[in-house]
């Protein structure tokens, strides 16, 4: 990529902002009012946006909900006790193994216990099969075990609980694609719109494939994964969709994303929803501006980052996500 590119975008408060697509061309300097952060430069490769909603009128639409991903140079190496995994969750290190491709049952659903009660996602393959797979294996070898929702928006054009980034950097940084060292099976293909998806579209819940399948839209209560559109060479239509891990709850009316191909894969248990509107806010991520968390900073430290600043107190965090029958 030759040099940085910028576009606009709109943040979840409606407003504009220009921002780098890709920094090479210098360092950024991740800061927040909120929180006591690292004062060091932080080099950034390439800033991936983590929301997707209409923008101001006349301005176009978002182009990304997605990880944040940050220059594997510019991370500090975490002591081995931060990162070590029991043994059943080590495959999650090495998402091209055989182990980390099983295909998922049909309908399965996952269990999040959490530090404000549990909800419970039931999931249809049908609706994406590439990104159910992944979810399917990231939950079986205990990917998202304490994870932070870093990311609670409540606002007019976006309401949304993100996560999906792991406290662990050994792990977190190999679904990062622009660090990982795992090849290109990290990103998910086959890629939209070449994906087979069922979903509540215009023409995106017919034929065989989506038969008897309830077809969502990001309402309320489902679940979808993060992802971004990146114009990248090599990649099916030159387009690189940076879905790997990340996943985000609709927790209101987000159905302006169903045109861009966030394709909810699961639905959230009514009392699992109640427990999910109890996770606090912190704004923003600091990267957008906000006084959120720097995503940069959470690559780089993990939960650690999170967990020995004041500012987060409370954050809601995953206990244990498993698969329930």
């Amino acid at each position: 990529h030759g040099g940085a590119r910028r576009s606009t975008v709109a943040r979840a408060d409606g407003t504009e902002l220009r921002l780098r697509a890709e920094l090479s061309l210098g360092s950024s300097t991740v800061s927040s009012s909120r929180a006591q952060q690292p004062s060091a430069a932080m080099p950034v490769a390439r800033a991936l946006l983590l929301l997707c909603a209409l923008a101001l009128a006349g301005v176009g639409a978002l182009r990304a909900l997605s990880a944040f991903t940050v220059d594997a140079s510019s991370l500090v190496t975490a002591a081995a006790g931060d990162d070590a995994l029991p043994e059943h969750e080590e495959a999650v290190r090495h998402p091209c193994s055989p182990e980390m491709n099983r295909r998922a049952p049909e309908t399965f659903a996952a269990r999040f216990s959490t530090s404000y009660g549990p909800f419970t996602a039931t999931c249809v393959r049908a609706r994406a099969p590439v990104q159910a797979d992944r979810f399917y294996n990231l939950v079986a070898h205990g990917y998202y075990d304490d994870n932070a929702f870093f990311r609670v928006l409540h606002t007019a054009t976006l309401n949304i609980t993100q996560f999906g980034t792991s406290g662990r950097p050994a792990v977190s940084n190999v679904y990062n694609y622009t660090t990982t060292t795992e090849g290109k099976c990290v990103i998910l293909q086959p890629q939209p719109p070449d994906m087979p998806l069922c979903m509540a579209q215009p023409g995106r819940c017919s034929g065989p494939a989506c038969a008897g399948v309830k077809c969502l839209s990001n309402s309320r209560g489902t679940l979808s994964m993060s992802t971004s559109m990146e114009t990248t060479k090599g990649f099916p239509n030159g387009v690189t969709w940076n879905a790997t891990a990340e996943l985000f709850l609709n927790t209101g009316d987000n159905s302006r994303l169903d045109q861009y191909l966030f394709v909810p894969i699961c639905e959230v248990d009514e009392a699992g929803m109640r427990n999910v509107l109890k996770f606090p806010s912190f704004g923003e991520v600091a990267e957008l501006g906000g006084l959120g968390p720097s995503l940069g900073l959470l690559y780089q430290d993990g939960n650690r980052y999170l967990r020995e600043n004041a500012a987060w107190d409370g954050m809601a965090f995953t206990q244990r996500v498993q698969l329930v029958a």
